[in-house]
């Protein structure tokens, strides 16, 4: 009968493949590995060690060219990035509003709404998933932590 290999063998062999979907089958193999990989710990160290793929870049829908642009082939994710740009509004219909003038500000698709008068200042902030044509608006910030923040021009107290 062939020992069992120790849990920490097994873990540091799962940190070695580098694509989530081999993490999951994996898993989905014994309940010994489920649980191995199932730890806190080890997501966290998995994380860290395999940051999430870049799919692509978006560019201003107001530009020319402008919206998402997958990573092409011979990247190993450009089928899932072609599968999102397929999928999500990168147009952002489901504004409320104009969205040609809002600005992307993120990777996380923070949008920022310029201030008619001043385009170095913003009405407003969203924080938008395109995938499921969400958005959340980010509350203003109160006018009696404005000098804080800097937005107000001038000097602000350091925090």
């Amino acid at each position: 009968m062939a020992a069992a290999i120790p849990d920490h063998l097994l873990e540091d062999i799962y940190l070695r493949l580098d694509d989530a979907a081999d993490i999951i089958r994996a898993a989905a193999a014994c309940a010994s590995f489920r649980r191995i990989i199932s730890d806190k710990a080890f997501r966290r160290r998995f994380r860290s060690l395999h940051p999430p793929p870049i799919l692509g870049f978006f560019d201003s829908p107001a530009s020319p060219n402008g919206g998402f642009h997958p990573v092409q082939p011979p990247r190993r994710v450009s089928p899932a990035a072609r599968a999102l740009a397929a999928a999500a509004d990168f147009t952002f219909s489901f504004l409320a509003g104009d969205s040609v003038n809002w600005r992307v500000r993120d990777v996380r698709v923070l949008l920022a709404r310029p201030n008619a008068a001043n385009w170095d200042a913003f009405d407003a902030f969203l924080v938008c998933d395109p995938l499921h044509r969400r958005y959340l608006r980010v509350p203003a910030i109160p006018g009696d932590l404005l000098p804080v923040t800097d937005l107000a021009g001038g000097d602000a107290p350091a925090v």
